[in-house]
């Protein structure tokens, strides 16, 4: 399916809330000149860059590319090089010194550790007083041995049930303010996009 262009700068993510969260971020920055567009999961990548490269106006209109997705447990590295080996193969040549448009790559939580989205949200709420309560929530489950699937989910879950009103994914969160943008947690992500609109 060929994506609607509009904007120079383009940043594809990896999944809906996170294409949600993004759009909340960069409207907070007062970013409007970028465009998001969900990918869905690493193995959809390829099929979806080919389809967007063919896209009416990629060529001629956009300048600036931006990919985001999950370091998930291998850490920023293997992540990282997962997309770049992508975007280097021969019928998607998106990564290099002459690419057009200039590409780019972020790896949440903050381009560096192992995470996703959700570790980076608790990332910007630890000094949050609800955050203790999450704490003892889970503790209290583990002296059930009631084993816990992704414990940074259950964290972010437990914690937005301490919202005034509680959503259920952590895009719907940004929306609603849940987040604390200003929270050095989220400079790392804010230079990305700033730098996506500099170039």
């Amino acid at each position: 399916m060929q994506a609607t262009i509009n904007q120079e700068i383009q940043v594809l993510v990896e999944g809906r809330s996170t294409q949600v969260f993004i759009a909340a971020l960069l409207q907070h920055l007062k970013f409007p000149e970028i465009e998001v567009h969900d990918f869905g999961g690493l193995k959809d990548l390829p099929r979806f860059l080919r389809a967007f490269a063919a896209s009416p106006g990629f060529r001629q209109r956009v300048r600036s590319l931006g990919i985001i997705r999950d370091a998930e447990v291998q850490g920023s590295g293997p992540a990282r090089q997962s997309v770049h080996d992508i975007l280097r193969s021969d019928d998607l040549p998106l990564l290099g010194q002459t690419s057009v448009p200039c590409t780019s790559v972020y790896i949440l939580p903050d381009d560096n550790r192992p995470g996703m989205l959700e570790t980076l949200c608790l990332m910007s709420v630890q000094t949050d007083p609800a955050m203790h309560c999450v704490e003892s929530y889970l503790e209290c489950l583990a002296t059930q041995q009631l084993s816990i699937i992704n414990l940074e989910k259950a964290k972010v879950q437990a914690f937005l049930a301490s919202r005034p009103k509680f959503v259920a994914h952590v895009g719907e969160a940004a929306n609603k303010g849940y987040w604390p943008w200003e929270n050095t947690a989220f400079s790392a992500l804010k230079k990305f996009l700033e730098e996506l609109v500099r170039r």
